[in-house]
């Protein structure tokens, strides 16, 4: 049996998934699909057996395999096909999406399961089951068995599995058409039942393993964005129960395998991507039966990501040299500030009665979104990065700041400046601070919080905390009021492993978008809340919809959806 756990948070970064429907806190949408494991979906029933109640729940899926329903949160459930003997245990934790997708396989045919005697044979005394399963086999039917001296003989693969009857204490040695295969015998001994895998590396180089009764064999398969097998990038997998580390380096295929204990909860890293996923691996239940466990990756491989993440550090440090050197002599002070503010918010509304495209047109990102949101986002808490080169937009925040003020309206506002100058080295994840508010009960005015914020730190590190930031603000917030962060698109979101704390929709301002491709760590944050992103022009609101493998395209440049996470695909225009 093929049991298999997985905590429903994202499987590549652990966060919980909004959706930009009304939440439901006790329950969660399920997107359900089953295929066999040669692709091919499942019609079928699946039944859903609540593991502290043992009530079973069953669901019909259509001809492509697909059902949609909803399932308890803060619950463990086993699911189970009648049409395969695998079975897998999914925990939905209290904090869990409104809608979360599932794409299931089932080995099917009852083949996993060997009967005591084969279907037309007779089993003499002193002999056992053997078992073989296929893993990465590229379409291979057959294998050939040669027992001690005999004549070979071919075996048919069902589905991915063949069983067969040898001798005890005899030896086996098995091979197939134009590969070669490591550790290609099997010595039966005194057991009853053998068990292997062969797991394929390459197309024509694969490895025969055995599985005792208390392990089962994990395949890692990872692949980049445009499904190209990612070969000797390294792959580890660390229990948790004894902390014991598992090394391996993908093949040709892009494959890794790895022998581990049951019952056991296992965390897989790849090389640049630690803690991709999570796996419980529990015992067999029948005696004989192969316990397998694939899971696949398409991420961009090690290189592509240290590439890009090279190129961002580089545009970061030019940008903010170039403002450092040409920008930084055009700061106001709070006073110039002001008065320049009240000049120009008076040019603003008139300009407003004739041209409601007048901020796009004067390159105003923030008072764009605001007043393009105005009838939506009535009530705001804004949350504005006042880091390093922000000081245009935060001259843009004041803006409308000042107009809602004159129309007899007043926002929320938090600034931060990721730790009030505190050494980078000294700074704590979710206690960075250098967090300020101007609250509409507060009597200090709202520029003189900006300023303050801005004067007691400017950032140090290109990644900020805005993730520390929005959970302040989260925390004061009125109910029914929007939470917008105003974010430098240049810089990396420091603290994002808080994201699955923040229980309220983000409305992401994107500032610098023009000379940039979206950082996709603030399509993670939209995406998880149910909120959405905005720059000078779009409004991209349905990203909390995006499905495995969905591409989504904003000014021009495409992004792929893969495992939880949003990642910059193509070249840049």
């Amino acid at each position: 049996m093929r049991s298999l756990l997985v905590l429903i948070f994202i499987t590549g970064c652990q966060f919980p998934l909004f959706s930009q429907t009304e939440l439901v806190d006790d329950s969660v949408l399920m997107h359900l699909t089953l295929s066999d494991f040669t692709g091919k979906t499942i019609e079928t029933t699946v039944s859903f057996e609540n593991l502290a109640t043992h009530k079973k729940m069953n669901f019909k899926t259509s001809k492509d395999g697909k059902a949609s329903f909803r399932l308890s949160v803060s619950t463990s459930y086993s699911i189970t096909i009648p049409v395969s003997t695998d079975s897998y245990e999914y925990e939905i934790p209290a904090f869990a999406a409104s809608s979360a997708d599932l794409d299931l396989r089932f080995n099917v045919g009852g083949v996993l399961a060997p009967p005591a005697v084969q279907p037309g044979i007779s089993e003499p005394a002193l002999q056992a089951i053997a078992g073989i399963r296929v893993m990465n086999g590229n379409g291979l039917k057959t294998i050939s068995l040669k027992k001690d001296n005999l004549p070979a003989k071919t075996y048919t693969f069902q589905n991915d599995t063949v069983y067969f009857l040898a001798d005890q204490r005899s030896t086996c040695e098995i091979s197939a058409p134009d590969v070669s295969i490591a550790n290609n015998k099997i010595y039966i001994g005194d057991r009853d039942n053998v068990n292997y895998v062969l797991v394929f590396a390459s197309a024509d180089k694969a490895e025969l393993i055995e599985i005792t009764a208390a392990q089962s064999l994990l395949n890692v398969v990872y692949k980049n964005l445009y499904g190209a097998p990612v070969k000797n990038e390294g792959v580890t997998v660390t229990g948790a129960n004894g902390k014991k580390v598992y090394s391996s380096t993908t093949g040709a295929n892009g494959s890794a395998a790895f022998l581990l204990p049951q019952n056991d909860t296992y965390s897989i890293s790849l090389q640049c991507f630690p803690g991709a996923d999570t796996i419980h691996i529990r015992e067999g239940k029948k005696k004989g039966t192969i316990v397998t466990n694939s899971i696949y990756f398409t991420y961009p491989t090690c290189k592509e990501f240290t590439d890009l993440k090279k190129d961002d550090s580089l545009r970061i440090a030019s940008r903010d040299s170039l403002y450092l050197k040409f920008g930084k002599t055009n700061e106001l002070s709070k006073e110039e500030l002001q008065a320049f503010l009240a000049g120009e918010a008076t040019k603003v509304i008139k300009a407003l009665t004739t041209d409601v495209k007048y901020f796009e047109k004067n390159n105003n990102t923030v008072c764009a979104v605001l007043y393009r949101n105005r009838e939506r986002w009535k009530t705001k808490t804004i949350v504005t990065d006042v880091t390093g080169s922000m000081y245009p937009y935060m001259k843009e925040v004041a803006l409308w700041h000042l107009l809602e003020s004159m129309d007899k309206k007043q926002s929320d506002y938090v600034f931060f400046n990721d730790g009030n100058n505190l050494p980078d080295l000294n700074k704590v994840i979710g206690k960075t601070g250098g967090i300020f508010f101007s609250l509409q009960h507060h009597l200090d005015s709202m520029t003189g919080v900006m300023y303050r914020a801005m004067n007691n730190g400017s950032g140090g590190d290109a990644a900020e905390n805005d993730l520390e930031a929005l959970l302040a603000a989260e925390s004061v917030m009125k109910a029914g009021s929007e939470l917008i962060l105003v974010a430098d698109n240049f810089s990396p979101v420091k603290d994002i492993e808080l994201l699955y704390r923040l229980r309220m929709p983000v409305r992401v301002v994107l500032c610098g978008t023009s000379v940039a491709y979206v950082n996709p760590d603030y399509l993670l944050i939209a995406s998880k809340t149910g909120g959405s992103v905005h720059t000078i022009e779009e409004d991209i609101v349905n990203l909390s919809a995006a499905r495995e493998g969905d591409i989504i395209t904003i000014h021009g440049i495409n992004y792929k959806y893969s495992r939880g996470r949003f990642f910059f695909f193509g070249s840049r225009l």
